[in-house]
Formats: C-alpha cells, structure tokens, sequence
C-alpha cells in the first residue's frame, strides 16, 4: 500500500473514529426558582427533557435533619403528535412530599405523545417559616 493511500485510512479510521466518540447533550427545558429558610437553601424545579418524553418537578432544602418538610404538586400537559394520537390533549396531575425534598415525575404514555407545558406549585416549611412559590412554567 503506498504511503498516500495508507494516510487517507488513517485519517478515515480517525474521522470514523471522532464520530463515534462525539456526542451532542441536549438541554432539558427548566425553571428554577430558589431563596432560603435562614441560612438553608431551598430549590423549587421543574423541567421537561429535551425530547419532551419526560416531565418533572421537584422541592428541595438543604437543612437540618430534622423539622423541615417539603411538597410539590404539579400540572404536565402532553398532546398527540403521530399516528392515531395527533391532535390528542392530555394531562397528569399529582404531587409528593417529603422531609428533605419530594419529586413528581411521568413519561409520556407512549411515543406518539410530547409535553409541551409543566406546571407547579412548591412548598418548603421550617421553624414556623414557609417558602411558596405558586406557580412555576416550563414551555419547550
């Protein structure tokens, strides 16, 4: 094989070889808002993954182990866009709590499906102190 063939293998083998080690990382569609009960933060979240399959929301602290408490209900919108499900609205309502935080979370009932809206309301208590945040949107 002569030397100039044997480059441009080489180079293929490298190009094919960068192609598959390259990935692309999408971003999720997120709102966040935070603030703090004294000095412990808190974190109210949702989102809806990058291919809109996956919705969720979330209510944090980060504080002492004991008397803090969390919850998170939330509102995920979907509607059909392939096969017998296009032009089909959807939701699923729901919530969670928890001492440290709480999540709720859905898949989309099947791949013909996609949210295109998350909704939720957070709360965080500790020591007679209350951190609301009443309604936070994600849209794709």
């Amino acid at each position: 094989m002569s030397r100039k063939r044997k480059m441009v293998a080489l180079l293929c083998m490298a190009l094919v070889f960068v192609i598959q080690v390259y990935v692309v990382f999408a971003d999720d569609y997120e709102s966040i808002q935070t603030g703090s009960i004294g000095n412990y933060p808190v974190v109210a979240r949702n989102k809806i993954s990058e291919n809109m399959k996956y919705a969720e929301a979330e209510t944090t602290i980060s504080g002492p182990q004991y008397g803090t408490s969390t919850s998170v209900s939330a509102t995920f919108y979907y509607h059909g866009v392939n096969g017998p499900d296009i032009g089909v609205d959807a939701t699923y309502n729901g919530g969670n709590v928890g001492q440290h935080g709480c999540n709720y979370h859905m898949n989309v009932p099947n791949d013909n499906y996609r949210f295109y809206r998350a909704e939720s309301t957070h709360h965080a208590y500790y020591q007679q102190v209350d951190f609301y945040v009443p309604s936070l949107v994600t849209i794709p």
